[in-house]
């Protein structure tokens, strides 16, 4: 195999043009797909990557260049794993460079929305068809990118290097008082708070008791600050916001919970991470009908559909798996079943094998 071949003294000379956050304490999705995807070919290949971190380098119009010749020039198979804007910018300094260099190129995507690009920029569209291959997160995204003749791709889900519960730890029980559930993702209008908070309230209201108490966790966004400030105001006893947690921590906070409420509806939205940290918690998800949610989520067996803003389907839905929980401890198992997809051994599977079989 080619990594034996690696060992033996073989050098792979792998570039990552990345969102890293090497020196900031961001962990937004971006950041953490780049940082597992570094981390998982650095353990497979036993060899350092050469790195360009993007994060607060974009006011530098001549660094991003050179660091991005250094990348090209010295690597001789490059990753790049950046949001649009940055995309705008990167691939044609890389693809010019590759002129004299021929490197391989790979992209992973960011979000699910890359392909609209296409639409209205046609040289964007000639760059990518460059790209040796792109790997969407994503059927339905793929789909996207081959009506628009763009056919260099293949789908390589969003993963997290995360350890799953053990089926021994999930709790059998059928008859609780108390529904603990939470949100896990960037706090926002977008992402659903304010939905999540009126759901878990009108819930307790029509039940005229407080069966459900809900955790809010994540980064509030700069621009929504001063208004959750407000919110936060006004919460009864049973909604906390609980701040920030580390995604390596993500499993040990959303074991001990319930439901995940995932009530997004922001245009960028992708392959979800907060999903993959559900299954490998054994947490069942209440999300909206929203862009790829269900490509992902199996209705009824990990996951409950319900619209986008409307909170009164999603406390009905509370109130269900209230009444019935014996579908929400089935719901556990399939989502621990789930997470075997989404480990960094299963889902790099594509990536590996191009870059062995082009050895």
């Amino acid at each position: 195999m080619l990594k034996d071949l690696y060992q033996g003294g073989i050098s792979l000379k792998i570039g990552i043009i990345g969102h890293f956050c090497l020196n900031g304490n961001i962990m937004d999705g971006q950041t953490v797909k780049t940082r597992e995807i570094n981390q998982y070919i650095e353990q497979y290949f036993k060899e350092e990557t050469l790195k360009f971190d993007t994060y607060k380098n974009s006011k530098n119009p001549i660094k991003v260049i050179l660091s991005t010749y250094k990348i090209v020039k010295n690597s001789e198979n490059i990753i790049l794993i950046v949001s649009n804007r940055g995309y705008k910018v990167l691939l044609p300094i890389i693809n010019f460079f590759n002129i004299f260099y021929r490197r391989k190129l790979f992209e992973f995507t960011i979000g699910g929305t890359r392909y609209k690009l296409f639409d209205t920029n046609k040289f964007m569209k000639k760059q990518t068809k460059k790209i040796n291959k792109i790997y969407v997160e994503t059927k339905k995204i793929q789909q996207e990118y081959e009506k628009r003749n763009i056919k260099n791709v293949e789908v390589i889900p969003n993963f997290k290097n995360i350890q799953p519960i053990d089926r021994n730890e999930i709790i059998y029980n059928t008859h609780k008082q108390k529904i603990n559930v939470c949100t896990f993702a960037r706090v926002n209008i977008l992402k659903g708070i304010e939905d999540s908070i009126e759901a878990v309230k009108l819930a307790n209201k029509i039940l005229k008791k407080d069966v459900f108490e809900l955790n809010i966790y994540g980064k509030i966004d700069n621009d929504y600050k001063e208004k959750f400030k407000i919110v936060e105001r006004n919460l009864p006893h049973y909604i906390i916001y609980k701040g920030c947690v580390n995604s390596s921590e993500a499993t040990n906070i959303l074991r001990q919970y319930d439901i995940l409420l995932f009530l997004t509806y922001w245009r960028g939205e992708g392959f979800p991470g907060t999903i993959i940290d559900a299954f490998n918690s054994a947490l069942p998800i209440i999300a909206t009908d929203w862009k790829y949610n269900f490509e992902i989520l199996k209705e009824n067996e990990t996951g409950a559909k319900v619209p986008v803003k409307e909170p009164e389907e999603v406390a009905n839905k509370l109130i269900y798996f209230y009444k019935n929980q014996e579908e929400l401890m089935k719901m556990k198992f399939a989502c621990l079943e789930q997470s075997r997809k989404y480990n960094p051994a299963e889902a790099m599977q594509k990536f590996i094998l191009e870059i062995e079989n082009n050895f």
